[in-house]
């Protein structure tokens, strides 16, 4: 709870970089180009990958999401949660904030469902919070801790184990803007030792 106030200044951060990004980055990556010990072609090698990652990051996370909610809404109405489309909704909001993730909404939904069932007597209830529990943590967690670092690692031609290391390292060197640096400071590193080989081939 202490961190909230530090996380949604980094959401405001990230958007705000981004629409500057979106607005000015071809500019900006010529004028680094000027200053970068490359070659063109090597350059443009760089600057593709980099802009790959990113493309790669900020939409697997959107995609991902989204499946994660439509899913999670598939379990809410199987298990009898009450306006399941709504909390679908939310889902996909709570699925885009690192370590807490979608597991914030079903978890809780679960234990909901679990207690009205013990306060109740009614094993009926019982069985559809451990239910839930279940097919969140099947079904709901693994579209995020499996797909997204493949889906991403298919964009950016990055190996998903390196994908997974760069988001989970991100996250614990940046905190939640780490999501997008973390897999841009690897697929740099990558690039870079790349165009370094190549030219001591050349050279």
């Amino acid at each position: 709870l202490k961190t909230i106030p530090k996380k949604i200044v980094s959401v405001f951060i990230i958007i705000f970089l981004m629409f500057f990004w979106f607005r000015d980055g071809k500019k900006i990556l010529h004028r680094i180009g000027r200053f970068v010990p490359f070659k063109a072609t090597h350059q443009k090698h760089i600057f593709k990958q980099f802009k790959d990652t990113i493309n790669a990051v900020v939409y697997g996370q959107i995609i991902i999401a989204i499946v994660q909610g439509l899913v999670a809404a598939l379990g809410y109405f199987i298990f009898g949660l009450s306006s399941p489309l709504f909390w679908g909704g939310v889902t996909i909001f709570a699925a885009l904030i690192p370590f807490l993730g979608s597991a914030v909404i079903w978890v809780p939904a679960s234990v909901y469902l679990f207690l009205m069932g013990v306060a109740g007597s009614s094993p009926g209830f019982v069985a559809r919070g451990i239910g839930l529990f279940l097919y969140g943590l099947l079904l709901v967690a693994t579209i995020d801790n499996v797909f997204k670092p493949r889906l991403i690692s298919s964009k950016t031609r990055i190996h998903t184990a390196l994908v997974l290391i760069g988001i989970v390292g991100g996250i614990a060197m940046f905190g939640l803007i780490g999501v997008i640096l973390g897999p841009l400071i690897m697929a740099m590193f990558l690039a870079i030792i790349k165009v370094v080989e190549e030219e001591k081939l050349l050279s």
